[in-house]
């Protein structure tokens, strides 16, 4: 049975940034890179106010930026891609030798409880990823760096050297360096995204109508 409606789609980074710049950590922010950290690696751009697709929708894929050319197989078919390291399926992989099957859940707890090794392996994330930030800074100049996701519930376990690594590496400006943030919307933030995707277009139907 058909649908008499039209339906909208955005994918998970995108709608974060959407949701973040609206209602959370980027309001009053028109040009935002909202970074996306669970079981993959992504980014949404928000640029003039508006998010950024690019040519087919696949702007913001930091995930699948290639750090190792002779890397695993990833999911989308390259060898060595960055979620392959640090996405969730990743982390807990580092993790398997010393620490048994976890959870993310368990290990962003166990990091907090202060568990060295569940540390270390979210303090390495967070640089890593400080890396791409700073690719993805030195080439759109946001004004803030969302991060969202459920690696973000670390906090500044994940954060801390991120910045870090952003300062060092990414162009120095007079207005000093990118704030980089927790989204305040936490994993909801995608709910929150794509309710406002459909009440925005909701907006331009009515407008359109009484017109």
């Amino acid at each position: 049975q058909q649908i008499a409606a039209p339906v909208h789609v955005g994918n998970a980074a995108n709608l974060g940034a959407l949701a973040e710049a609206r209602r959370g950590s980027a309001r009053g922010f028109e040009h935002v890179v909202y970074i996306r950290t669970s079981h993959g690696v992504g980014a949404g751009l928000l640029l003039d106010g508006k998010i950024f697709h690019g040519r087919s929708g696949t702007a913001g894929e930091i995930g699948h930026t290639t750090i190792d050319d002779a890397g695993p197989v990833c999911r989308c078919g390259n060898r060595g891609c960055r979620e392959r390291y640090f996405g969730a399926p990743g982390i807990l992989r580092m993790l398997e030798g010393s620490h048994g099957h976890l959870s993310m859940a368990n290990v962003l707890q166990r990091a907090r409880e202060g568990d060295l090794g569940c540390r270390r392996v979210l303090e390495d994330a967070g640089s890593h990823l400080g890396i791409s930030v700073a690719n993805v800074c030195n080439l759109v100049d946001p004004e803030v760096v969302v991060v969202g996701g459920q690696l973000a519930e670390a906090g500044d376990i994940v954060l801390d050297p991120l910045r870090s690594v952003l300062s060092r590496r990414a162009i120095p400006s007079n207005a000093g360096p990118v704030p980089v943030v927790s989204g305040q919307l936490g994993t909801s933030a995608e709910l929150h995204g794509a309710l406002l995707l459909a009440l925005e277009h909701v907006d331009v139907t009515a407008r359109g109508a009484a017109s």
